[in-house]
């Protein structure tokens, strides 16, 4: 079946990839940004298409700001999506979360403080649910406007993946 509208094709193309993720509701989510503003996900954004990067390792950064970086020049004006960097500690670190967080406010331009949210607690709730078994990689996730996974990455963006991811959050917006 040959589908003309290229919005509809690119979202179920994703649909059958990805570790059988897409069409999930994301799990509950909560943090707060660097710049302490209080974060549920998907509910503190509804509305909106999420772009969600999650990583275990600070050594994963490059991997993150592969995908986010991209993302941001495509889609950071854009008023009807968002995008999140989400450092995921495990609930012993939390003790040390004000450390943790000023070291990551020291490290990261002012400008991006809203959009990194930082989760301390239970990781085995969300590795499991979301399948992110390799914690050395970063995870992407995108979610349509009712908090609905589109479309999921992992690792370094390569070339295919990023356009992939591109042109599915382009045909969640509308065409943009």
């Amino acid at each position: 079946m040959i589908l003309e509208h290229k919005r509809f094709l690119v979202i179920v193309n994703n649909m059958d990839k990805h570790d059988g993720m897409v069409g999930m509701q994301f799990p509950e989510l909560r943090g707060k940004t660097l710049s302490g503003k209080e974060m549920v996900f998907p509910g503190s954004v509804g509305g909106l298409v999420i772009f969600l990067v999650i990583a275990f390792e600070r050594n994963a950064q490059a991997q993150v700001d592969s995908w986010v970086e991209p993302f941001a020049k495509a889609f950071g004006g854009a008023k009807e999506c968002a995008f999140f960097e989400v450092p995921m500690l495990a609930g012993g670190w939390k003790l040390f979360a004000g450390y943790i967080d000023g070291g990551m406010r020291s490290g990261i331009p002012a400008h991006r403080h809203d959009h990194v949210i930082t989760y301390y607690g239970k990781l085995g709730l969300y590795t499991g649910a979301l399948r992110m078994k390799d914690r050395t990689l970063c995870h992407c996730f995108l979610l349509d406007r009712k908090g609905i996974i589109r479309w999921t990455g992992k690792g370094f963006a390569d070339a295919e993946s990023l356009e992939n991811m591109l042109d599915t959050t382009a045909a969640l917006l509308g065409g943009r």
